[in-house]
C-alpha cells in the first residue's frame, strides 16, 4: 500500500500476513489508496482466516529453504477445513509447479465424501475431488512474486450443497453431487 510492490506482490504478502497470523495493521493513509489495494486489504477470507481463534499459524510444508523457487505454506480453521498457499519467490513465471496433492496437505476424505477447493481470491470453485482425484489439484501459472490460496472443504457426497462462496456478496450456489 506504501508503493514499491507490485499488485501481485501485495497479494502474496497480505496473503502471508493472514496466514502466518500476524497482526493486521497499516501505515498507509487509506483516503489515498487504490481500488486495487483496497480490495487486497479488506479480502474478508484471509481476514477471517488471520482471525480464526482456532486455526494456528500456517507452517511451511514444501520450499522451505531460502533458496526454494516456490514454497506452500498451510493451517486448519475453524470447521476442519485446510487452507494452502502457495507463493512463487522467483523473479520469473513459474509454470511448471507440480500438482498439489491434498492428502499431502492433511486433506483426507473417506469415501462418502469430496473435496471442494475453493480459491480465496476470486471465490471460483477451483473443483471437486473425489479420493482420487484429490491427489492432481493443478497450480496455475504464476508470475513473480505471485501466490494462490486455496480452502479444502470435505464434504459428504449425497448432499445438495449449498454453499456460500461470495462471503463478501453472500451469493448462495447451489452444487448437486452424485
Amino acid at each position: 500500500g506504501n508503493g514499491g510492490l507490485s499488485y501481485d506482490e501485495s497479494k502474496a504478502h497480505f496473503s502471508l500476513w493472514c496466514v502466518v497470523k500476524s497482526p493486521l495493521l497499516l501505515g498507509m493513509d487509506l483516503d489515498t489508496i487504490s481500488p486495487e489495494i483496497h480490495a487486497i486489504i479488506t479480502n474478508t477470507n484471509l481476514i477471517r482466516i488471520n482471525q480464526d481463534p482456532i486455526a494456528r499459524q500456517a507452517t511451511c510444508f514444501h520450499g522451505c529453504s531460502v533458496f526454494a523457487d516456490w514454497s506452500i505454506l498451510t493451517t486448519t480453521i475453524t470447521g476442519g477445513a485446510t487452507v494452502a498457499v502457495v507463493v512463487n519467490w522467483c523473479d520469473e513465471v513459474l509454470s511448471n509447479i507440480p500438482p498439489l496433492v491434498g492428502q499431502a496437505l492433511g486433506v483426507v476424505p473417506s469415501q462418502s465424501q469430496h473435496v471442494q477447493v475453493v480459491d480465496l481470491w476470486t471465490n471460483n470453485v477451483v473443483g471437486v475431488f473425489d479420493f482420487e482425484t484429490l491427489k492432481n489439484i493443478t497450480v496455475p501459472t504464476m508470475v513473480a512474486h505471485s501466490c494462490v490460496v486455496y480452502q479444502f472443504n470435505t464434504m459428504e457426497k449425497s448432499l445438495h450443497l449449498h454453499l456460500d462462496l461470495d462471503l463478501d456478496l453472500h451469493e448462495t450456489k447451489t452444487i448437486t453431487t452424485t
